[in-house]
């Protein structure tokens, strides 16, 4: 087990992706592939919550969204969108 200040020494030493990734590990308690795998629909700002599909053994499950990584999380969504939307024959909701 970490300390807090042995966590943000790991952290200090992050790209924004990495720490991103490690920040939803550590808050979340989510395992690297459930991580990877996460779309922004399992994403819900409103309730502070993670929904992984397929984790361990197959199951579902609903985690919590930190506070802290939320914010980021929302502006990448974001930004993902307007991507998505520059696609010809897309329409912006």
């Amino acid at each position: 087990m970490l300390s807090k200040e042995e966590v943000a020494r790991i952290f200090a030493y992050l790209g924004a992706r990495d720490k991103l990734i490690c920040g939803l590990m550590y808050g979340s308690g989510l395992r690297i592939n459930e991580c990877l795998r996460l779309r922004i629909k399992d994403l819900d700002f409103n309730h502070n919550a993670i929904t992984v599909h397929n984790g361990k053994g197959g199951k579902s499950r609903t985690t919590l969204l930190p506070n802290q990584l939320a914010g980021e999380l929302h502006t990448l969504c974001e930004r993902a969108a307007d991507i998505i939307c520059m696609i010809p024959m897309c329409v912006k909701p």
